[in-house]
C-alpha cells in the first residue's frame, strides 16, 4: 500500500487538490453550514496536558475549503447568532464582532416573582421571532425586532412549562450536514461503498483488555485502515488512516447542490484517539 497516503500528507493528483483546513494537531467539531453565506462554520481546538496552552477558534470556511475568517468560541444558534450567557454577536451573520448586551426587562429581584415573570415572559414569547432556552441555568432569550432580551431563572419554569413554550426560530440559516461515511459496525460487504470503500485493515498494535467488571476480556487492536475515495469522473484518491479496529473516525461531508454545493468538493474530518499519538486529527477538503 505504498501509494496510500495519510490525508494531511496527500499531494492530490492532476484533477484534485487536497487542502488542510484545520491543522492535524487540532480537533474539528460542532460543524454547521450557513445556508445564506454558504460557509462551513466549525470549532477548531487543541487541548494539551496544560490547560493554559489550550487554543479554541471558530472558523468560517467557504465551500471550496478556504478559511475566510476566525473568531472566538461561542454557542451558535440556528439563526446564526453567536450566543454567550452575558452577550451575543453577529459575526456569522455580518462579520460584526461587537458584544451586544441583553436587555433585561426585569431586575433580578423582580425575576423571583412568578406572576411578574410569567407576565413578561408571555409578552416576549408572543412577540419574539427567535427564542433560545439555556437549560443549564433555566434562562430564556428572546429576539424581538432585532434586539435580544433575557429573562433569568424562575422556579415557575419546569419540564412541562418548557414543553408548552419550546425554543423557536423563524429564520433558520444554520443546518447540520449529513455524514456521508458508512457505518463500520456492519461488515464491509454490506456497507455503502459508492463514495468510500475500505480496502484493508492492517493491525500493528494488539493488547488483551478486561471489561470494567472483570467478567470477560477481548483483544484490542489498532492499525492502518486503507481506503479508496471515489470522486466524479472516475477518479480515485487512495488514503490511509491509523485508528482502532472499531472504526477509522472519519467523517465525510458534501454540501447539497440546493445550498450552493458542488459534487466534486468533499470535506473530510478526522478525530484523534488519545491512546494513539500517531493518529492525527484535523479537517481537509
Amino acid at each position: 500500500y505504498r501509494n496510500y497516503k495519510e490525508l494531511h500528507e496527500h499531494e492530490g493528483n492532476e484533477k484534485y487538490e487536497v487542502v488542510t483546513i484545520v491543522p492535524e494537531n487540532k480537533e474539528a467539531a460542532y460543524i454547521h453550514y450557513d445556508t445564506v453565506a454558504q460557509n462551513f462554520v466549525l470549532d477548531a481546538y487543541y487541548e494539551p496536558v496544560k490547560k493554559e496552552d489550550s487554543t479554541y477558534q471558530v472558523l468560517k470556511v467557504n465551500k471550496f475549503g478556504t478559511v475566510k475568517d476566525t473568531f472566538d468560541i461561542h454557542t451558535i444558534l440556528k439563526d446564526g447568532t453567536m450566543w454567550d450567557w452575558k452577550y451575543c454577536n453577529n459575526w456569522i451573520i455580518n462579520g460584526d464582532t461587537s458584544k451586544h448586551s441583553y436587555i433585561r426587562p426585569l431586575t433580578e429581584k423582580e425575576e423571583k416573582d412568578p406572576d411578574k415573570w410569567i407576565e413578561v415572559f408571555r409578552d416576549l414569547y408572543s412577540k419574539a421571532s427567535n427564542v433560545y432556552i439555556y437549560e443549564g441555568l433555566g434562562e430564556y432569550y428572546f429576539e424581538v425586532d432585532k434586539e435580544w432580551y433575557k429573562l433569568g431563572y424562575n422556579e415557575a419554569v419546569n419540564n412541562a412549562f418548557n414543553d408548552r413554550f419550546p425554543a423557536k426560530f423563524s429564520n433558520v440559516r444554520m443546518i447540520e450536514l449529513e455524514d456521508r461515511s458508512p457505518s463500520y459496525v456492519i461488515p464491509p460487504v454490506e456497507r455503502d461503498s459508492s463514495l468510500i470503500k475500505q480496502i484493508d485493515y492492517e493491525s500493528v498494535f494488539e493488547k488483551e483488555v478486561e471489561s470494567a467488571g472483570g467478567w470477560s476480556s477481548s483483544t484490542y487492536s489498532a492499525g492502518w485502515w486503507y481506503f479508496q475515495i471515489y470522486m466524479p469522473g472516475g477518479d480515485t484518491l487512495k488514503v490511509k488512516r491509523f485508528s482502532s479496529y472499531r472504526g477509522p473516525d472519519v467523517k465525510l461531508y458534501k454540501i447539497p447542490e440546493q445550498y450552493g454545493g458542488r459534487n466534486n468538493v468533499l470535506f473530510i474530518v478526522l478525530q484523534p484517539k488519545d491512546a494513539h499519538p500517531d493518529q492525527v486529527a484535523g479537517a481537509g477538503g
